[in-house]
């Protein structure tokens, strides 16, 4: 075809098409009868070509969408609103929602019209299509000074739509942000204090978002979206979503009014949706708490060939893995992670089956880091290695509650890229219960020079990805290690439950002394235990005192002679101070020249019961079982009947809640013993 043919054809196709689909909207069309829009989505089927008459009222808003409430069309699709004459009145959409399209339009006089359906260049080929319809009356959520109410948290409320409340709140307002570009429904709630909340909406079309401003977003502040939602694989903002749906945490600083607000992309200029407001008390995204102490025990790993395999792909997570006891990380308390086939596991159960970047980078960054799915994670270290290729991944528990261990394995892990595979990795994280102490063990780390410039990270970083606790040296640095240890022992105060752990105490009468015996589950800090005694369990006297263990999560066991003991009893307790002058106090025991007596065996805990395991060296007896909190308030009292020899006594405590509690026996004799137990 020559040029001036080309010209020609082209000059013919326009003068063919309808006037209106030049101008924007179409005309015309055969009439399929009547609709009546209610408050809800309603659908009615049609073709390209036809056109529905509805009635309306000035002043209420009227939706007619192929791409929500029950509407469709798999073809390019326009809509146009039409006076009952047949003139333009003011509504038309193309292409919306993909190819669909959605009209949200209000009326300025009361009488009847219509919604006439085409496809492309407003063609009428008789397609057909289902259209969903209904109107809206603006009402509370259209502005600030009309806001939709949240009263408490959490918080859900369903079949929503940002259609007809207006767009009030644009790009230029507070959060500045292409998103804000379309109408915006609006929330308003009272914070008594500062919290995490999570917001989460479904139902939506696409590019939709949700923000928080603190005070109304023309005059307010914008509280930015917290980067450790979900799991964060990428640059953009998670309160932003191109395929819709987005589902974001915001850190609101204290008390005040807030106002939440769901908007949308200028194309589609509104959308339905759901949404769910909760507070979150463990994943927070805000900052966390990065005061650890950083030391070097000695290289003692646990087996790295035991416990449960992993098996997954390079550069993803494992599938969330329940811990087996409450672990606090950097201020937050977490019950789940994941494993990175790159050497860290994340406290993010969001990325299970994600992408996890082998990209590493300084933590924590100026602005983001390669992998912001790094975030939230112990690394030892973050490197790029390949699970693909050999080695296995596994995971294990050790000891009893409260002083157990969570490990993590990678063994002969080549490195990654054909030129690495021959260098294994070996490596290890240990994670304690009680203390929240962790250790890192590398058995073997090889430098990869040729991948990635053979740079790693050891280290912590916070879900916000603005505090991190690398190891001096080991910042994103080419390095290689063999039997390399370190200890990351917290400061955080809502980290630490007691500076130690007592795990037992008992007490036994010999010929000439007593001789005291305790043992600790974990010591953070210890600089000294000092073994006391008293005549009647209310003022006490030193017997001795032992240097304590520092920074210990597995504990010691420690032993003490009285040569000074009391007659026919005497009451025995250890004090541990720590190295800024804390003191933690043990239980009460009683050691006595009459065998005659009670005694506290055991405690197990779980999360509903307490089981007392009791010793009585004399006659049967009631004695009297309780449970104090922390500042001596009763909460469990029981009366039991125990005979000669060994029993075991269960008390429920599943209505309370977690923390340090004390055990309390007293015998018929007046004789008593105490023994303090954490709950998680």
């Amino acid at each position: 075809m020559n040029v001036m043919k080309k010209y020609i054809v082209i000059a013919l196709l326009f003068a063919l098409l309808p006037l209106g689909s030049l101008m924007g909207q179409c005309s015309g069309g055969t009439n399929a009868g009547a609709v009546t829009p209610t408050l809800v989505f309603q659908t009615v089927g049609m073709t390209t070509g036809q056109y529905r008459t509805f009635a309306a009222t000035a002043g209420e808003t009227y939706i007619f969408s192929l791409c929500q409430g029950g509407g469709s069309a798999g073809f390019d699709s326009q809509l146009t609103i039409l006076n009952n004459a047949g003139a333009f009145a003011g509504g038309y959409s193309d292409d919306v929602c993909g190819v669909a399209s959605e009209v949200t339009w209000l009326c300025a006089t009361t009488g009847t019209y219509r919604v006439l359906l085409n496809d492309y260049y407003c063609l009428g080929s008789g397609i057909a299509a289902t259209l969903a319809y209904r109107r809206f009356v603006p009402g509370p959520g259209a502005t600030c000074g009309n806001p939709h109410v949240i009263p408490s948290l959490p918080f859900t409320a369903n079949g929503l739509t940002t259609c007809g409340a207006g767009n009030d709140y644009a790009s230029p307002q507070s959060c500045a942000s292409p998103y804000m570009g379309g109408e915006d429904y609006v929330f308003r709630y009272v914070a008594s204090g500062p919290q995490t909340i999570r917001i989460t909406l479904t139902g939506t079309l696409t590019y939709t978002g949700i923000f928080v401003t603190q005070g109304c977003p023309d005059v307010g502040i914008c509280i930015p979206a917290s980067a450790g939602t979900g799991c964060v694989t990428g640059f953009g903002l998670p309160n932003e979503s191109s395929s819709g749906n987005p589902v974001a945490e915001f850190v609101l600083p204290g008390p005040g009014t807030y106002f939440f607000f769901v908007d949308t992309y200028p194309s589609p200029t509104c959308t339905g949706f759901n949404i769910n407001v909760q507070t979150v008390t463990g994943g927070g995204g805000g900052p966390g708490c990065g005061t650890y102490t950083i030391s070097t025990p000695a290289y003692n790993p646990d087996n790295f060939n035991t416990g449960t395999q992993l098996t997954f792909p390079d550069d993803e997570f494992s599938a969330a893995i329940p811990l087996p006891f409450t672990f606090c990380f950097m201020g937050t308390n977490y019950t789940q992670i994941v494993v990175s086939s790159n050497a860290y596991v994340s406290f993010n159960p969001a990325c299970a089956g994600q992408t996890s970047g082998w990209d590493t980078d300084v933590i924590p960054s100026p602005a983001n880091t390669n992998s912001p799915e790094a975030r939230n994670s112990f690394m030892f270290p973050w490197a790029d290695v390949d699970p693909s290729v050999g080695g296995t991944i596994r995971y294990n528990t050790y000891g009893t509650a409260p002083n157990r261990r969570f490990v993590v394995s990678f063994r002969n892990i080549p490195m990654f890229s054909l030129t690495c595979n021959s260098q294994l990795y070996t490596g290890q994280a240990v994670f304690y219960e009680t203390s929240f102490v962790m250790d890192m063990y590398i058995q073997n780390y090889p430098n990869c020079p040729s991948w990635n410039n053979g740079e790693g990270v050891l280290g912590l970083f916070d879900a916000s990805g603005t505090v991190a606790v690398p190891v001096p040296g080991f910042n994103n640095t080419v390095f290689s290690l063999s039997n390399f240890a370190r200890r990351f022992t917290p400061n955080c105060p809502s980290c630490l439950i007691l500076p130690v752990s007592f795990s037992h105490l008992s007490g036994e009468y010999l010929a000439d002394h007593n001789l005291v015996s305790w043992s600790t589950g974990h010591e953070v800090h210890s600089a000294s235990l000092t073994l006391e005694r008293s005549r009647d369990g209310k003022n006490f006297e030193t017997v001795g005192t032992v240097d304590g263990a520092g920074d210990e999560p597995m504990g010691r066991s420690y032993q003490m002679q009285d040569l000074q003991r009391f007659s026919p009893q005497t009451f025995y307790r250890v004090v541990q101070r720590d190295l800024d002058g804390a003191e933690t106090i043990s239980e009460v025991i009683m050691v006595s020249s009459n065998p005659d007596g009670v005694n506290i065996a055991n405690l197990q805990i779980n999360e509903e019961v307490l089981s007392i395991d009791l010793q009585n060296g004399g006659k049967a007896q009631k004695i009297q079982l309780e449970v104090t909190d922390a500042v001596g308030k009763l909460v469990v009292a029981t009366e039991v009947q125990v005979e000669n020899g060994s029993s075991r006594h269960d008390l429920d405590i599943a209505m309370l809640s977690a923390g340090v509690y004390l055990a309390q026996v007293k015998a018929s004799n007046g004789a008593k013993q105490v023994r303090k137990f954490v709950k998680n």
